[in-house]
């Protein structure tokens, strides 16, 4: 709820008018993901989310965004970009937004391999609360490697790769959960 209530209050101080029961509630699913492929500079980056109803998830971003120019397609995704130049489409039941080459990994990770499909990724995450309302995965070496070298060098790259050693392509995990307290 409250959640919620910060989403609409941050949709009236943007002058958008949303009301997240009839807009939103109806087609959203269960599960949402983000992902940055760099920590800086160009970094692929795209906001997933799960739906129940990917036609009506499709008209509200379409309500939302001023999307601009005919229909995209890659691999058999339709996409549309906006004035911004994110692009938003469907993938299989989940509402894509973000970059254009963000959107593009998305429909290959679909389409081949991902990291749900990954026996690491789901032995990693299978001590973690199944209530969790969200899951950091990464694997230091790839976080290293996403940190563009003019933030770090190839040096203090090498330096932190060899002060962890073997660890370094072990995943890191973090679960964030809430309680009433």
């Amino acid at each position: 709820g409250t959640l919620i209530s910060l989403i609409e209050r941050a949709a009236v101080a943007d002058d958008v008018d949303l009301n997240w029961d009839e807009d939103v509630a109806p087609w959203l699913g269960q599960k949402v993901g983000f992902f940055p492929t760099s920590l800086a500079g160009e970094s692929e980056v795209a906001l997933i989310a799960e739906t129940t109803d990917a036609e009506a998830a499709l008209e509200f971003a379409r309500s939302q965004e001023d999307l601009t120019g005919p229909e995209r397609e890659y691999n058999g995704a339709s996409f549309q970009v906006d004035s911004s130049g994110e692009a938003v489409g469907i993938v299989d039941d989940f509402l894509v937004s973000g970059t254009p080459k963000g959107f593009k990994r998305v429909v290959d990770a679909a389409q081949g391999d991902s990291l749900g499909g990954s026996d690491q990724f789901k032995d990693s995450i299978g001590d973690l609360p199944d209530e969790r309302l969200a899951t950091l995965y990464a694997v230091p070496r790839g976080f290293l490697e996403a940190i563009p070298e003019e933030e770090l060098d190839r040096e203090g790259r090498n330096i932190f790769l060899k002060a962890i050693g073997e660890s370094a392509d072990t995943p890191v995990l973090g679960a964030l959960t809430a309680s009433a307290e």
